[in-house]
């Protein structure tokens, strides 16, 4: 996933920021693996920070997956269906 990562980093996201920039469009890409601080993903928030960020998107976002061996998150039913309503 660094290589995956590093080519989007250093390549792809920089060509896509100059077109966009060249049509007038504000264009920028978050991490949403990183930043959250520790004491915040062990109170189980991690999920509902990511989802905070994305609802502050709109009305655009587009999600690149990928996977994470480290990460596990519990996800309760009001959240879920909080997340299920955002559409």
């Amino acid at each position: 996933m660094k290589a995956e990562r590093d080519e989007l980093t250093l390549r792809i996201f920089p060509s896509l920021r100059k077109i966009c920039e060249e049509r007038g469009i504000a264009w920028g890409e978050v991490d949403l693996r990183g930043g959250i601080p520790e004491e915040k993903s062990e109170r189980g928030e991690t999920l509902q920070i990511c989802l905070d960020y994305i609802e502050k998107c709109r009305p655009y976002f587009i999600g690149m997956l990928g996977e994470r061996y480290v990460c596990h998150i519990s996800i309760s039913k009001c959240l879920c269906d909080g997340f299920f309503s955002l559409s």
